[in-house]
């Protein structure tokens, strides 16, 4: 186990939905996605990989890995 000291945290907010308006929720949430996957594409846009069953919409935290979980949620 980490010590305290050593610990860290990285959060997202993700959105999934077979019906996700993905275009829509940048607008509705005034943020800006790091990563949209839309259903029927292939994963990382490789023919060789699965599906995407569910358009999925991806904020990650610009904050740095040593911020608390906490801080990075507010």
């Amino acid at each position: 186990m980490l010590a305290n000291e050593e610990k860290w945290h990285r959060t997202s907010f993700r959105l999934m939905g077979d019906n996700l308006p993905i275009e829509e929720i940048e607008d509705r949430l005034d943020l800006e996605a790091d990563s949209i996957c839309k259903k029927g594409e292939h994963f990382q846009g490789n023919s060789r990989l699965a599906k995407y069953k569910d358009n999925i919409w991806i904020s990650d935290s610009s904050a740095d890995s040593d911020v608390s979980f906490e801080e990075q949620i507010t």
